[in-house]
């Protein structure tokens, strides 16, 4: 009779950590199911405006770098008028605006900016199987941003568009 007791005992605690380990089991599945979905959707975005969009070969070693180095981070580039490019910037609708030296003359002395030169290639450059020549003769880019409105993503791109500057100037 000890025996069948004993017997009943321990297939009564195995039966139960296996219903235990069951449920903690299907939490922890569900758990990882909800943080993957999270950090999938938490895709961060900056938005960059140019006055050209041959503006944009310029800054396009470190728009590269920073899709390598952080999958999460989206780019969504557009063009238009230097004039409502700079007001978009000071209302924050835009992160970075590219302008070229006649333009970012017009621009408020608040934004912070870098010089960047202009990479002219002797070969037009080629979009959608179309040959692109660019018109302007100017040998800086600007790139501006509003240091009143915080953004780390912004800034941790401008430290990449810097130090793909220098390691162009430096070679």
């Amino acid at each position: 009779m000890k025996d069948f007791i004993l017997i009943c005992t321990t297939l009564a605690m195995f039966v139960f950590g296996y219903y235990i380990t069951r449920k903690v089991d299907t939490l922890l599945d569900k758990n990882t199911e909800m943080i993957e979905k999270e950090q999938l959707n938490k895709k961060h975005l900056i938005k960059i405006a140019a006055e050209t969009p041959m503006l944009l070969n310029s800054v396009a070693a470190a728009l590269e770098y920073c899709v390598d180095a952080n999958s999460s981070i989206e780019f969504a580039v557009s063009s238009g008028r230097s004039g409502k490019l700079l007001h978009n910037l000071s209302d924050g609708v835009t992160d970075l605006v590219l302008l070229t030296e006649d333009s970012a003359a017009e621009a408020n002395p608040d934004f912070e900016y870098i010089r960047i030169p202009f990479c002219q290639g002797s070969e037009a450059a080629e979009a959608f199987g179309l040959k692109v020549q660019n018109l302007y003769e100017d040998k800086n880019v600007y790139v501006l941003w509003n240091k009143d409105i915080s953004s780390p993503l912004r800034d941790w791109f401008v430290m990449a568009l810097r130090n793909d500057y220098c390691v162009s100037r430096c070679s």
